[in-house]
């Protein structure tokens, strides 16, 4: 397999390749300055490993998978700055000086079985302000979608009130007087005052 370049030709890795069980193949690259060929990153046997640039320079991310004793990792470095990452750009920098021994601590750790991650080992920091906000608005933005949700398909009931309710109104009917008839009304009164009917005034029973 050829050697491949950074994009500004200062890194050069070398690759080994070696048929595994199965058919598998295992490429494990050695990155060296291409200019003294001094090491830069070398895991040796067993560490088949995928490399990708990053930018115009010579900064890379590889990802690293032991073929025999199991376990993945992946880490992100820059040569010129003399520091690598675990965990992506958010990562904690360290110098590169300890990325082999570094390497095999953390992928021992994750391949433990013994629920040791990444964080655990001191690899990946906390994370920055503007991240725990988005995940905090991302939050708030979900629990109002829960609450309108429950709104809308449970609804909420009004409080009653203790103050006891107003009567309905009852409409009053006057009634209307009927009619005066003069010639037989006359008569009645005649009949029962005739004193009265006449104008004159009733007399005192003695």
């Amino acid at each position: 397999m050829e050697p491949t370049f950074s994009p500004d030709r200062t890194v050069r890795v070398d690759w080994t390749v070696e048929d595994g069980r199965m058919s598998h193949v295992i490429e494990m690259p050695t990155v060296v300055w291409a200019a003294t060929g001094a090491r830069i990153l070398d895991m040796g046997w067993d560490w088949d490993g995928s490399l990708r640039w990053r930018g115009l320079g010579n900064a890379f991310v590889i990802q690293y998978r032991r073929y025999a004793q199991g376990g993945s990792i992946t880490v992100w470095v820059e040569p010129d700055r003399g520091i690598f990452r675990f965990g992506g750009e958010e990562g904690k920098q360290e110098p590169l000086a300890t990325i082999h021994t570094r390497l095999q601590e953390v992928i021992e750790l994750n391949t433990a079985g013994d629920g040791v991650s990444l964080a655990a080992a001191g690899s990946v920091p906390q994370r920055s302000p503007q991240t725990a906000l988005l995940i905090f608005m991302g939050w708030i933005a979900l629990a109002f979608l829960v609450i309108g949700f429950a709104v809308w398909k449970f609804g909420i009931q009004r409080p009653r009130s203790n103050a006891p309710s107003t009567p309905p109104k009852l409409l009053r009917t006057i009634p209307t007087p009927a009619p005066f008839n003069f010639d037989k009304d006359y008569h009645d009164l005649r009949e029962r005052h005739p004193a009265k009917a006449d104008g004159e005034e009733p007399k005192a029973p003695r």
